[in-house]
Protein backbone atom coordinates (compact mmCIF):
# COMPACT_ATOMS: atom_id res chain seq x y z
CA UNK A 1 0.00 0.00 0.00
CA UNK A 2 1.57 3.30 -1.05
CA UNK A 3 2.35 5.89 1.58
CA UNK A 4 2.19 9.66 1.28
CA UNK A 5 4.62 12.08 2.89
CA UNK A 6 4.83 15.86 2.98
CA UNK A 7 7.99 17.76 2.34
CA UNK A 8 8.97 19.84 5.36
CA UNK A 9 11.19 22.16 3.40
CA UNK A 10 8.49 24.05 1.46
CA UNK A 11 9.46 27.70 1.66
CA UNK A 12 7.24 30.38 3.24
CA UNK A 13 7.12 32.49 0.01
CA UNK A 14 5.72 29.49 -1.88
CA UNK A 15 2.99 29.00 0.72
CA UNK A 16 2.12 32.70 0.60
CA UNK A 17 1.99 32.52 -3.20
CA UNK A 18 -0.54 29.66 -3.14
CA UNK A 19 -2.65 31.39 -0.49
CA UNK A 20 -2.69 34.54 -2.62
CA UNK A 21 -3.75 32.55 -5.67
CA UNK A 22 -6.60 30.92 -3.75
CA UNK A 23 -7.79 34.28 -2.42
CA UNK A 24 -7.65 35.76 -5.91
CA UNK A 25 -10.27 33.32 -7.10
CA UNK A 26 -12.45 33.41 -3.97
CA UNK A 27 -15.81 34.96 -4.67
CA UNK A 28 -16.70 37.92 -2.50
CA UNK A 29 -18.50 41.26 -2.49
CA UNK A 30 -16.94 44.32 -4.07
CA UNK A 31 -17.94 47.77 -2.85
CA UNK A 32 -17.28 50.85 -4.93
CA UNK A 33 -18.17 54.43 -5.70
CA UNK A 34 -18.58 56.25 -9.01
CA UNK A 35 -17.86 59.97 -9.11
CA UNK A 36 -16.92 62.81 -11.44
CA UNK A 37 -15.10 65.98 -10.52
CA UNK A 38 -15.77 65.42 -6.83
CA UNK A 39 -19.50 64.73 -7.23
CA UNK A 40 -21.31 61.41 -6.98
CA UNK A 41 -22.67 59.89 -10.20
CA UNK A 42 -26.12 58.56 -9.31
CA UNK A 43 -27.82 55.58 -10.99
CA UNK A 44 -24.91 54.74 -13.28
CA UNK A 45 -24.87 51.20 -14.67
CA UNK A 46 -22.02 48.93 -13.51
CA UNK A 47 -21.49 45.72 -15.48
CA UNK A 48 -19.07 42.84 -15.75
CA UNK A 49 -19.13 39.97 -18.23
CA UNK A 50 -20.48 37.35 -15.82
CA UNK A 51 -23.45 39.45 -14.67
CA UNK A 52 -26.89 38.50 -15.90
CA UNK A 53 -28.50 41.46 -14.15
CA UNK A 54 -27.29 45.08 -14.10
CA UNK A 55 -26.21 46.85 -10.93
CA UNK A 56 -26.84 50.57 -10.48
CA UNK A 57 -25.10 53.07 -8.24
CA UNK A 58 -27.31 54.64 -5.58
CA UNK A 59 -28.00 58.36 -5.13
CA UNK A 60 -24.53 58.76 -3.56
CA UNK A 61 -22.74 56.86 -6.33
CA UNK A 62 -22.19 53.72 -4.23
CA UNK A 63 -22.60 50.15 -5.51
CA UNK A 64 -22.03 46.56 -4.46
CA UNK A 65 -21.41 43.49 -6.63
CA UNK A 66 -21.57 40.01 -5.14
CA UNK A 67 -19.98 36.79 -6.40
CA UNK A 68 -17.10 38.66 -7.97
CA UNK A 69 -13.51 37.48 -8.26
CA UNK A 70 -10.36 39.53 -8.56
CA UNK A 71 -8.83 40.34 -11.92
CA UNK A 72 -12.15 41.04 -13.64
CA UNK A 73 -13.17 44.05 -15.69
CA UNK A 74 -16.08 46.35 -14.90
CA UNK A 75 -17.73 48.67 -17.42
CA UNK A 76 -19.54 51.79 -16.24
CA UNK A 77 -22.20 53.53 -18.36
CA UNK A 78 -24.06 56.72 -17.55
CA UNK A 79 -25.80 59.39 -19.59
CA UNK A 80 -23.58 62.46 -19.98
CA UNK A 81 -20.33 60.62 -19.22
CA UNK A 82 -17.78 58.68 -21.22
CA UNK A 83 -17.96 54.91 -20.82
CA UNK A 84 -15.14 53.53 -18.71
CA UNK A 85 -13.72 50.04 -18.17
CA UNK A 86 -11.63 49.29 -15.07
CA UNK A 87 -9.73 46.25 -13.83
CA UNK A 88 -10.60 44.90 -10.38
CA UNK A 89 -7.33 44.08 -8.63
CA UNK A 90 -8.21 44.16 -4.95
CA UNK A 91 -11.53 43.05 -3.47
CA UNK A 92 -10.62 44.09 0.07
CA UNK A 93 -10.74 47.84 -0.55
CA UNK A 94 -13.55 49.98 -2.01
CA UNK A 95 -13.08 50.73 -5.70
CA UNK A 96 -13.23 54.44 -6.57
CA UNK A 97 -14.12 55.07 -10.22
CA UNK A 98 -13.73 58.51 -11.80
CA UNK A 99 -15.80 59.27 -14.91
CA UNK A 100 -15.14 61.99 -17.47
CA UNK A 101 -18.02 64.09 -18.69
CA UNK A 102 -18.94 63.54 -22.31
CA UNK A 103 -16.95 65.95 -24.48
CA UNK A 104 -19.80 66.19 -27.00
CA UNK A 105 -22.16 67.24 -24.23
CA UNK A 106 -19.67 69.78 -22.91
CA UNK A 107 -19.52 71.39 -26.36
CA UNK A 108 -23.30 71.89 -26.20
CA UNK A 109 -23.32 73.17 -22.62
CA UNK A 110 -22.82 76.88 -23.17
CA UNK A 111 -24.57 78.85 -20.44
CA UNK A 112 -26.95 81.55 -21.64
CA UNK A 113 -29.32 84.02 -20.08
CA UNK A 114 -32.27 82.01 -21.34
CA UNK A 115 -35.63 83.53 -22.22
CA UNK A 116 -37.76 80.62 -23.34
CA UNK A 117 -41.38 79.44 -23.18
CA UNK A 118 -43.16 76.09 -23.24
CA UNK A 119 -44.41 74.98 -26.64
CA UNK A 120 -46.54 71.97 -27.60
CA UNK A 121 -46.18 70.28 -30.99
CA UNK A 122 -49.26 68.07 -30.55
CA UNK A 123 -52.83 68.28 -29.35
CA UNK A 124 -52.68 68.32 -25.58
CA UNK A 125 -54.66 65.61 -23.76
CA UNK A 126 -56.99 66.71 -20.97
CA UNK A 127 -55.55 65.05 -17.86
CA UNK A 128 -58.92 64.32 -16.27
CA UNK A 129 -60.32 62.76 -19.45
CA UNK A 130 -57.47 60.55 -20.62
CA UNK A 131 -58.60 57.92 -23.02
CA UNK A 132 -55.17 57.11 -24.34
CA UNK A 133 -52.33 56.49 -21.90
CA UNK A 134 -49.97 53.71 -20.94
CA UNK A 135 -48.17 52.61 -17.79
CA UNK A 136 -44.43 52.93 -17.42
CA UNK A 137 -43.07 50.51 -14.81
CA UNK A 138 -40.00 51.02 -12.66
CA UNK A 139 -36.72 50.21 -14.34
CA UNK A 140 -38.18 50.85 -17.81
CA UNK A 141 -37.52 53.58 -20.35
CA UNK A 142 -39.83 55.14 -22.92
CA UNK A 143 -38.46 57.02 -25.95
CA UNK A 144 -40.21 58.73 -28.85
CA UNK A 145 -38.37 59.48 -32.08
CA UNK A 146 -39.35 62.81 -33.61
CA UNK A 147 -38.21 64.68 -36.73
CA UNK A 148 -37.70 68.39 -36.10
CA UNK A 149 -40.25 70.42 -38.16
CA UNK A 150 -37.91 73.45 -38.01
CA UNK A 151 -34.71 74.55 -36.30
CA UNK A 152 -35.24 74.08 -32.57
CA UNK A 153 -33.37 75.64 -29.67
CA UNK A 154 -34.68 74.65 -26.26
CA UNK A 155 -33.69 74.24 -22.62
CA UNK A 156 -36.46 72.12 -21.10
CA UNK A 157 -38.79 69.19 -21.59
CA UNK A 158 -42.18 68.47 -19.97
CA UNK A 159 -44.47 65.44 -19.75
CA UNK A 160 -47.94 64.82 -18.34
CA UNK A 161 -47.84 62.08 -15.71
CA UNK A 162 -50.21 60.55 -13.17
CA UNK A 163 -49.44 58.30 -10.24
CA UNK A 164 -51.12 54.96 -10.89
CA UNK A 165 -50.63 53.74 -7.32
CA UNK A 166 -51.17 55.88 -4.23
CA UNK A 167 -48.81 53.78 -2.11
CA UNK A 168 -45.78 54.96 -4.12
CA UNK A 169 -46.13 58.71 -4.05
CA UNK A 170 -42.58 59.75 -4.89
CA UNK A 171 -40.96 58.87 -8.21
CA UNK A 172 -37.38 59.21 -9.39
CA UNK A 173 -37.36 60.15 -13.07
CA UNK A 174 -34.46 60.58 -15.49
CA UNK A 175 -35.26 62.60 -18.65
CA UNK A 176 -33.55 61.43 -21.84
CA UNK A 177 -32.73 63.32 -25.04
CA UNK A 178 -30.58 61.85 -27.82
CA UNK A 179 -29.74 63.23 -31.26
CA UNK A 180 -29.66 61.00 -34.37
CA UNK A 181 -29.38 57.68 -32.54
CA UNK A 182 -29.85 56.18 -29.07
CA UNK A 183 -26.37 56.11 -27.62
CA UNK A 184 -24.78 57.54 -24.48
CA UNK A 185 -22.36 59.56 -26.61
CA UNK A 186 -25.32 61.22 -28.36
CA UNK A 187 -26.99 62.37 -25.16
CA UNK A 188 -27.81 66.10 -25.14
CA UNK A 189 -28.32 66.36 -21.39
CA UNK A 190 -26.37 65.40 -18.31
CA UNK A 191 -27.42 62.81 -15.75
CA UNK A 192 -30.49 64.84 -14.73
CA UNK A 193 -32.40 62.81 -12.13
CA UNK A 194 -35.14 64.39 -10.01
CA UNK A 195 -37.60 63.16 -7.42
CA UNK A 196 -41.25 64.19 -7.82
CA UNK A 197 -44.48 63.65 -5.95
CA UNK A 198 -46.66 62.68 -8.89
CA UNK A 199 -50.38 63.38 -8.20
CA UNK A 200 -52.64 60.35 -7.94
CA UNK A 201 -55.03 59.75 -10.83
CA UNK A 202 -58.38 61.53 -10.35
CA UNK A 203 -61.01 60.65 -12.94
CA UNK A 204 -63.27 63.68 -12.70
CA UNK A 205 -63.88 66.72 -14.88
CA UNK A 206 -63.78 68.92 -11.77
CA UNK A 207 -60.16 68.03 -11.05
CA UNK A 208 -57.78 70.98 -11.26
CA UNK A 209 -54.66 68.99 -10.47
CA UNK A 210 -51.64 69.94 -12.52
CA UNK A 211 -50.15 66.71 -13.87
CA UNK A 212 -47.20 68.40 -15.58
CA UNK A 213 -43.70 67.17 -14.81
CA UNK A 214 -41.04 69.63 -16.00
CA UNK A 215 -37.28 69.50 -16.43
CA UNK A 216 -35.27 72.62 -17.22
CA UNK A 217 -31.59 72.68 -18.16
CA UNK A 218 -28.96 75.39 -17.73
CA UNK A 219 -27.80 75.09 -21.33
CA UNK A 220 -29.40 75.26 -24.76
CA UNK A 221 -30.03 72.22 -26.96
CA UNK A 222 -29.99 72.79 -30.71
CA UNK A 223 -31.68 70.56 -33.29
CA UNK A 224 -31.71 71.44 -36.99
CA UNK A 225 -34.77 71.10 -39.22
CA UNK A 226 -35.16 67.52 -40.46
CA UNK A 227 -32.85 66.03 -37.80
CA UNK A 228 -34.23 63.12 -35.80
CA UNK A 229 -34.01 63.15 -32.05
CA UNK A 230 -35.35 60.98 -29.23
CA UNK A 231 -37.10 62.26 -26.12
CA UNK A 232 -38.38 60.31 -23.14
CA UNK A 233 -37.69 59.23 -19.59
CA UNK A 234 -36.66 56.42 -17.28
CA UNK A 235 -38.59 55.55 -14.13
CA UNK A 236 -35.82 54.75 -11.67
CA UNK A 237 -36.49 51.73 -9.47
CA UNK A 238 -37.24 52.37 -5.80
CA UNK A 239 -34.79 49.76 -4.57
CA UNK A 240 -31.80 49.72 -6.90
CA UNK A 241 -30.26 46.76 -5.04
CA UNK A 242 -33.00 44.42 -6.23
CA UNK A 243 -32.52 42.17 -9.24
CA UNK A 244 -34.63 42.94 -12.31
CA UNK A 245 -36.75 39.89 -11.62
CA UNK A 246 -37.75 41.52 -8.31
CA UNK A 247 -38.91 44.85 -9.76
CA UNK A 248 -41.99 46.25 -8.06
CA UNK A 249 -44.80 46.27 -10.62
CA UNK A 250 -46.88 48.43 -8.28
CA UNK A 251 -44.44 51.28 -8.78
CA UNK A 252 -45.52 52.78 -12.10
CA UNK A 253 -46.81 55.98 -13.65
CA UNK A 254 -49.54 56.71 -16.17
CA UNK A 255 -48.02 58.55 -19.12
CA UNK A 256 -50.10 60.80 -21.40
CA UNK A 257 -50.09 60.13 -25.14
CA UNK A 258 -50.65 62.65 -27.90
CA UNK A 259 -54.33 63.16 -28.64
CA UNK A 260 -54.25 62.85 -32.42
CA UNK A 261 -53.55 59.71 -34.42
CA UNK A 262 -49.84 58.93 -34.38
CA UNK A 263 -47.80 60.63 -37.08
CA UNK A 264 -45.35 58.89 -39.40
CA UNK A 265 -42.75 61.28 -37.96
CA UNK A 266 -43.12 59.60 -34.57
CA UNK A 267 -42.03 56.21 -33.29
CA UNK A 268 -42.30 55.23 -29.65
CA UNK A 269 -40.75 52.23 -27.90
CA UNK A 270 -40.40 50.95 -24.34
CA UNK A 271 -37.03 49.53 -23.29
CA UNK A 272 -36.03 47.16 -20.52
CA UNK A 273 -32.40 47.16 -19.30
CA UNK A 274 -31.95 50.26 -21.41
CA UNK A 275 -28.45 51.18 -20.21
CA UNK A 276 -27.15 47.65 -20.68
CA UNK A 277 -25.67 47.64 -24.19
CA UNK A 278 -25.55 43.84 -24.24
CA UNK A 279 -29.35 43.71 -24.30
CA UNK A 280 -29.94 46.20 -27.11
CA UNK A 281 -29.96 43.62 -29.89
CA UNK A 282 -32.55 41.45 -28.18
CA UNK A 283 -36.10 41.88 -29.44
CA UNK A 284 -37.61 41.28 -26.01
CA UNK A 285 -35.76 44.31 -24.70
CA UNK A 286 -37.47 46.77 -27.08
CA UNK A 287 -41.23 46.89 -27.52
CA UNK A 288 -42.82 49.22 -30.07
CA UNK A 289 -45.64 51.16 -28.45
CA UNK A 290 -48.85 51.81 -30.38
CA UNK A 291 -49.27 55.21 -28.69
CA UNK A 292 -46.82 58.08 -28.87
CA UNK A 293 -45.51 60.03 -25.90
CA UNK A 294 -46.85 63.54 -25.36
CA UNK A 295 -44.12 66.06 -24.59
CA UNK A 296 -43.46 69.81 -24.71
CA UNK A 297 -40.21 71.68 -25.21
CA UNK A 298 -39.17 74.97 -23.66
CA UNK A 299 -38.29 76.84 -26.82
CA UNK A 300 -35.96 79.88 -26.97
CA UNK A 301 -37.82 83.05 -27.82
CA UNK A 302 -36.92 84.63 -31.18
Amino acid sequence: MPSFTFQKNISVPVIIFFIFQINSYTQTTLKGNVQSEGEAVAYALVLHTKMKQPVYTDSLGNFEITNLTAVERLTINCIGYEEKTVLVKNLNHPLIIELKKNSTLLDEMVIYKINSRWKSFFKKPKPHLWKDNFNLFEGNVILTKYKAPKDLTFNGIAFILKNANASHKTKKIRPLIFKNSINNSNSLIDNEIKTFRIPVNVETSLSKIDYRTEFEFDHLIKIKKGEEFYVGMELIRNDIKKHDRDLNNNNNIMVACIKEISSTDLETAIYFNFFNEAYHNNDFNRTINSKDLYFELKILED
